[in-house]
């Protein structure tokens, strides 16, 4: 079987929002990052001196961070860094990864957890977010 190599424009992160729940997207992304982490647990007895061993069963974190240029046209469902604004502090439901049939994709619940807009003179409004997961994500493959 032939390895599938896949670029980073075709990963994008989505979140479940509204009443009905409907899936936007990030207006204008620009990069994504998906980060897990697994804290170890070192047991050290005295006669294992100043080397302990680690064993299984640490917490485990996450956290999706995300970059986009602030760009809005007002009939996009898509979200942009200021509708992100009245996401702070709520948990959403994400999807990232590809949107084809077959991509890969990871998906479960996110705390938005920081927003940064940035201006500079004669450069476009960029702005950065991080969700921090709530609870175990899910990987999967993007069905029909």
């Amino acid at each position: 079987m032939a390895d599938t190599k896949m670029i980073g424009n075709d990963f994008f992160l989505r979140l479940k929002v509204g009443d009905p729940l409907v899936t936007a997207y990030i207006v204008c992304e620009q990069s994504s990052e998906l980060s897990l982490s697994s804290e170890a647990i070192t047991v050290l007895c005295k006669t294992t001196g100043a080397w302990g061993e680690i064993i299984p069963g640490g917490s485990k974190s996450g956290s999706l961070s995300f970059t986009g240029a602030y760009l809005k046209d007002p009939t996009s469902p898509d979200l942009s860094a200021f509708e992100l604004i009245a996401l702070l502090g709520t948990v959403q439901e994400y999807i990232w990864g590809g949107i084809v049939v077959g991509d890969d994709q990871v998906t479960g619940s996110a705390h938005v957890t920081d927003i940064g807009i940035s201006s500079n003179t004669n450069e476009a409004i960029t702005f950065t977010a991080t969700l921090t997961l709530s609870g175990e994500p899910t990987a999967s493959k993007v069905l029909a």
